[in-house]
């Protein structure tokens, strides 16, 4: 079975939301994932500067071959440990995005194949990452589960981890 990584902000502390409101940078996810966001499909339907990002986020080499990118919902791409040259090591699951905020969950293959969401914000110099967050599980996560996840505190944001 195939776990999902999604990427959203982190609590240092499960009942910390519980104490505190939701964990620090779950604004930026909440915000992408608000009811009136654009469900989006494929990685060509986010803004410009989110395909920026995301490009720049997954680039990525593998004893020497360019395994960069994302692939498309049911799109070849690099799912387990016998690695192809040309091919994506991520797949995206799904996404949306609002005028201010955008989140995408994928897949990233590999000898061991998790699902992750990615949140980014629009600031004044352009989109910038806010979160990434590995999703506890297999199977993917649909909006509403990321932010019941994100409520309970139990998500971590990768971004936040020193070193």
């Amino acid at each position: 079975m195939r776990s999902f990584v999604t990427i959203l902000c982190l609590a240092l502390i499960p009942s910390a939301s519980a104490l505190c409101g939701p964990p620090p940078g779950a604004a930026c996810a909440q915000k992408a994932m608000a009811a009136g966001s654009t469900k989006v499909v494929r990685v060509e339907d986010f803004p410009a500067g989110v395909r920026s990002l995301l490009s720049k986020a997954f680039r990525e080499t593998w004893r020497g071959c360019d395994v960069s990118g994302i692939a498309d919902p049911g799109q070849p791409y690099n799912a387990n440990q016998a690695v192809r040259c040309g091919r994506p090591m991520r797949q995206m699951i799904g996404g949306g995005f609002t005028p201010d905020a955008a989140y995408i969950t994928y897949i990233r293959g590999g000898v061991r194949s998790m699902a992750f969401v990615m949140v980014c914000r629009r600031g004044r110099t352009g989109w910038r990452l806010c979160f990434k967050g590995r999703l506890p599980g297999p199977g993917s996560a649909p909006p509403n589960h990321l932010k019941a996840l994100l409520d309970s505190g139990k998500l971590k944001n990768l971004l936040d981890r020193k070193g």
